[in-house]
């Protein structure tokens, strides 16, 4: 091929590539590699070596080589067959893949190849391949699988695939399990997964397998989604969205909606209102001021604050505010009120009823009252009563007690056969049947008691005097306190204070009486000894052993004599007068 009929298919290309819109091609146009005209020439490939009746046991590896390194061949002619080899470049590299022509690739030289080139007149005969061409009014070129024709602005093609294009007016592209057709501002495009159709600007839809779409922009409305999973749509006001089998619809802001498999719901503010929950088998419809709730025992309506019913297999309510409330549930079981005025309740036997101004209850206890004022109350198991003024008197009676409260001037509590205690602000007294004791209060601080085995006399917080068999005491506060046991030890504690204290605790007494001690204590063999104290200037006591001491001023002088022993101290220091040496103990 000259250089010129190189330069004319360019050209022709060039208005093929101006003529057809890419964007009409489907992902089905796989046979395509390189161009648009690429495919051609791998069957004008096929045909040759159809001709050339190539062995049938070669493998489809071999032929494949075979073409790739023809495609090399024609790509060499195209660009040049004098260009020179780049420097460097070594032989061993791996075949490189086609690479992607704007064209078509020249096809095989023969014997009968023919060009002409009369400007702007083109004719080629190349390798089954003819063209003619008159720039830029005319391009034709034919193969024994293809024709294409350009007669600007149309362009027309027919082979596998089919090409009719009146630019920019009209486009229509044919192929296997495809076509898609162009008359703007209507498109439509149909395959084997799907279809796409539009007239712009006004309304724009498909669907490819499993998802669609479609948009519709005067409307302001779009809808897309995939099936079984979820679709959303929005129209202006309008709106949808479903997924997981859950569905939220409405028209924005007058109508929401909600359909799922536990729970919907259905609002028209402010004029309807529906919510169900179908796990639970309830729902509340509202229709203001109305409203209607279902559940599995029962339903119930109104008009709040007016009207309120509630039924249900075993009851049934009613109330008219403020004037009526009826209530029942099964024969035993009724209650009634009457414009707040009146109530009057029978459960089960049990009745009550009340008023302003009385009040009553029949069952197993009975009250009459005239709340707060007065309240009488029986209770014929026990064959109790009660009566109540409050806050003055109260009454309490039952046949084991009583009591009597009239506030706060007199109360009086009883156990019969066991005691009796009564009390008023100033006086006060408690007996015991049962012991004979009784204990009398003058408020707030006299106490006398008289017991069966002793008595007691207290002035509070002064005198405090109390004899028993177990004990004896009497205080003085705070000057005179003595304290006597007549249990174990038979303790004894006497203070006159602060003169005198004397402490008698089992076989030892000890007396002090301002500055002079005296301590006494007695053996279990009948032995004693006993000492006295002077403070500080003198001091004698005696052993049980017959022995004696005597001490001035806590050892300034003195003398012991303990049998045969004697030591006498003089200025502290003891040293022995009398006897036999005394042995020594180690000290010095």
């Amino acid at each position: 091929m000259t250089r010129t009929g190189a330069i004319a298919v360019a050209l022709s290309f060039v208005a093929l590539a101006v003529a057809a819109p890419a964007a009409a091609q489907s992902d089905e146009d796989e046979w395509v590699e390189g161009g648009d005209d690429a495919g051609w020439e791998e069957e004008e490939e096929e045909v040759e070596e159809e001709e050339q009746a190539p062995p049938p046991s070669a493998p489809p590896e071999e032929e494949e080589a075979e073409e790739e390194a023809e495609e090399g061949e024609h790509e060499d002619t195209a660009i040049g067959r004098d260009d020179e080899a780049v420097e460097g470049q070594e032989g061993g590299l791996g075949v490189a893949r086609a690479p992607v022509l704007y064209g078509p690739a020249p096809a095989p030289t023969g014997d009968d190849d023919f060009s002409l080139v009369i400007p702007p007149l083109l004719y080629e005969r190349a390798g089954g391949v003819e063209t003619i061409a008159t720039f830029p009014l005319f391009y034709l070129r034919q193969s024994r699988q293809t024709t294409e024709l350009t007669i600007p602005p149309y362009y027309l093609m027919r082979g596998p695939e089919e090409w009719d294009v009146l630019f920019p007016l009209f486009w229509f592209y044919r192929g296997a399990g495809h076509h898609t057709f162009v008359l703007p501002p209507f498109w439509h495009h149909d395959a084997t997964d799907g279809h796409d159709f539009g007239i712009f600007p006004l309304v724009m839809t498909g669907r490819h397998e499993t998802r669609h779409y479609t948009l519709i922009p005067p409307l302001l409305t779009l809808d897309w989604g995939t099936d079984g999973e979820s679709r959303y749509t929005f129209s202006s006001l309008f709106w949808r969205v479903w997924e997981n089998q859950t569905e939220h619809w409405g028209i924005f802001p007058f109508l929401w909606v909600e359909n799922g498999e536990r729970n919907s719901y259905t609002i028209v503010p402010p004029l309807f209102f529906r919510f169900e929950d179908r796990t639970e088998r309830t729902a509340l419809t509202v229709v203001p001021p109305f409203y209607h709730r279902d559940e599995p025992n029962g339903s119930y309506f109104g008009i709040p604050p007016l009207f309120h019913h509630n039924s249900g297999p075993n009851h049934t309510s009613t109330t008219i505010f403020p004037l009526l409330s009826h209530y029942s549930e099964e024969p035993d079981v009724q209650r009634l009120t009457v414009a707040g005025l009146f109530w009057w309740w029978r459960d089960h036997g049990d009745e009550t009823i009340v008023t302003p101004l009385y009040q009553r209850f029949r069952g197993a206890t009975e009250l009459d009252a005239i709340a707060p004022f007065f309240f009488y109350i029986r209770d014929p198991r026990t064959d109790s009563t009660t009566l109540a003024v409050p806050p003055l008197v109260w009454h309490i009676e039952d046949p084991a007690s009583s009591a009597t409260v009239v506030a706060p001037f007199f109360a009086r509590f009883e156990e019969r056969g066991r005691s009796t205690t009564w009390l008023t602000p100033l006086f006060g007294n408690h007996e015991n049947h049962e012991t004979g004791d009784e204990t009398t209060w003058v408020l707030p601080t006299l106490q006398v008691s008289r017991w069966h085995d002793g008595d007691a006399v207290n002035i509070h917080p002064i005198f405090y005097y109390e004899s028993v068999p177990s004990h004896r005491h009497s205080v003085l506060a705070p000057f005179w306190w003595d304290l006597e046991s007549f249990e174990g030890d038979r303790n004894r504690y006497t203070v006159l204070f602060p003169f005198f204290w004397r402490f008698r605790e089992g076989n030892t007494t000890s007396t002090l009486v301002l500055n002079a001690y005296h301590r006494e204590r007695t053996r279990a063999d009948g032995s004693s000894e006993w000492e006295f104290h002077l403070f500080p200037f003198f001091s004698y006591g005696e052993n049980s052993e017959g022995g004696h001491w005597w001490k001035m001023f806590y050892g300034l002088a003195g003398y012991e004599r303990r049998g045969q022993y004697g030591v006498t101290t003089l200025f502290y220091v003891p040293f022995q007068t009398d006897g036999p040496p005394l042995p020594s103990d180690g000290r010095n």
